[in-house]
C-alpha cells in the first residue's frame, strides 16, 4: 500500500491492532496473495488493549477510525 506524497509530508503510517501477531500476520499475507495489496508499514499488536482505548482507537461494530499524529506526537 502506497501513498503518493507521504514521504515528502513527512508522514508515516503505523497500524495498530488489537488482534495477536500470529493473526496480524495471516491478515498481511491474505491482502498480498489473493488481493496484491502490499502493506509497507509496520503493524504492532495491543492484545493487552493498553494502548488503543486510551488512544480512542477501535470503534463498535469492527470499525476502526484513522487518527494521525504530527512530529510532536500529537494524535488527531
Amino acid at each position: 500500500m502506497k501513498t503518493p506524497g507521504r514521504k515528502k509530508r513527512g508522514v508515516e503510517h503505523l497500524g495498530l491492532s488489537i488482534d495477536s501477531p500470529y493473526a496480524q500476520i495471516a491478515w498481511v499475507r491474505n491482502l498480498e496473495e489473493k488481493l496484491g495489496v502490499r502493506i509497507e508499514f509496520p503493524i504492532i499488536e495491543d492484545l493487552s488493549m493498553t494502548v488503543a482505548p486510551e488512544r480512542h482507537v477501535g470503534g463498535a461494530g469492527g470499525v476502526h477510525p484513522r487518527r494521525s499524529a504530527n512530529p510532536p506526537g500529537d494524535l488527531r
